[in-house]
């Protein structure tokens, strides 16, 4: 026999899988509350004993599961904040499931969620994790297969990943709704295109004054320590006009000393922690300024179509941006270079608006 079947007490039917392992001897697989995945469980359990494997699968809850497999990741401090942002979505739609109970159509399920509110880059990016999760589940010998392998529903991504470029009066509102000593920071962003960690981690000592350029050789992490840049293609130069070298004088003369000698410490002299920055300072200033769902990234695609509206070329943009390739810039600004021209913004500073001016000493 397969299976039996078997009703709880509140009415619930279940159906209670177990193997022959010879000499009158029975191992269970396991409770599933239908006929269908019963017959599989059997049958899988039945070709895994004859390929010499164990008859059960281990048992976990996809959350204990899922927490269990971040804690061995060796990644990036950065990479990992981003690995556990996706996977607490995920945990918050699976929850303490068991792994063996979640099925193709659960998977899909959870797609067309959240595909409803989600991006689709961010939509395919949670699958990616669900699918690495899944695998690993495999592997360690929780699941037969993975649910997550063929994902029909996937949400369409367009040729060219979705940029949003703040115009020049939102620049300016946003500036203006910055407290006072984060001014520098919004306009260096936008003349530089410095991703949130590298503005961050700057450090005066790579702050270039006769040669009018910064250096790219840190970023901060998110345990507040200077780190080297994700590749050798982020380690770059990037110019800087003499209007935003002034800005950064002028920024050093209030600029509180820190241990680390950074450009961007708090107002106390301590490392940023980004996400108390977006909180305390961006989104209190996001809101001010009347602007939509705006991110700190938005400055740097901003810094991006300021460079090719002013016809530089894609590797140019794609060596100031401190990507791997040229593809990379592609995918993400290619249809802005479609626009560029003769007809473009004849440079960067002459697209940015005006900005304040406090008298300082040299």
């Amino acid at each position: 026999m397969k299976h039996q079947k078997r009703v709880n007490s509140m009415g619930k039917t279940k159906y209670y899988v177990r193997v022959h392992v010879g000499k009158g001897k029975y191992e269970t697989v396991g409770t599933f509350p239908s006929k269908r995945e019963a017959d599989a469980a059997y049958e899988d359990a039945k070709a895994r004993r004859r390929g010499g494997m164990r008859t059960r699968l281990n048992e976990s809850d996809f959350t204990d599961f899922t927490e269990g497999w971040l804690s061995t990741l060796t990644v990036r401090d950065s990479t990992l904040a981003d690995y556990r942002n996706t996977c607490r979505h995920l945990c918050d739609h699976f929850g303490h499931r068991q792994l063996q109970a979640i099925t193709p159509e659960d998977v899909r399920a959870f797609v067309k969620d959240y595909s409803r509110t989600h991006a689709s880059y961010t939509t395919k990016k949670a699958v990616t994790r669900l699918r690495q999760i899944f695998r690993v589940a495999v592997a360690d010998d929780y699941l037969a297969k993975s649910p997550a392998e063929r994902v029909s529903n996937l949400p369409q991504l367009s040729k060219h990943r979705q940029v949003n470029v703040l115009e020049r009066g939102q620049i300016r509102a946003l500036s203006g709704a910055m407290p006072e000593y984060w001014w520098a920071f919004v306009d260096v962003a936008i003349r530089t295109g410095l991703r949130r960690g590298e503005l961050f981690g700057l450090r005066w000592e790579d702050v270039r004054w006769k040669q009018d350029h910064i250096r790219v050789v840190n970023q901060l992490s998110a345990a507040g320590a200077l780190v080297e840049p994700k590749s050798s293609a982020a380690r770059r130069r990037v110019d800087m006009s003499h209007e935003g070298m002034r800005l950064l004088r002028e920024h050093r003369s209030t600029c509180p000393e820190s241990d680390l000698g950074l450009v961007f410490p708090t107002p106390s002299g301590k490392p940023v922690h980004t996400g108390n920055f977006q909180r305390s300072v961006w989104e209190p200033a996001r809101k001010r300024a009347g602007l939509p769902e705006v991110r700190m990234h938005d400055l740097r695609h901003t810094f991006a179509s300021l460079l090719i509206q002013g016809g530089q070329s894609v590797k140019y943009v794609q060596t100031v941006l401190g990507h791997a390739d040229a593809q990379t810039t592609l995918n993400v600004y290619g249809h802005l270079f479609e626009g560029s021209g003769p007809e473009a913004a004849s440079g960067l500073e002459t697209a940015l608006p005006g900005t304040r001016r406090r008298t300082v000493d040299a």
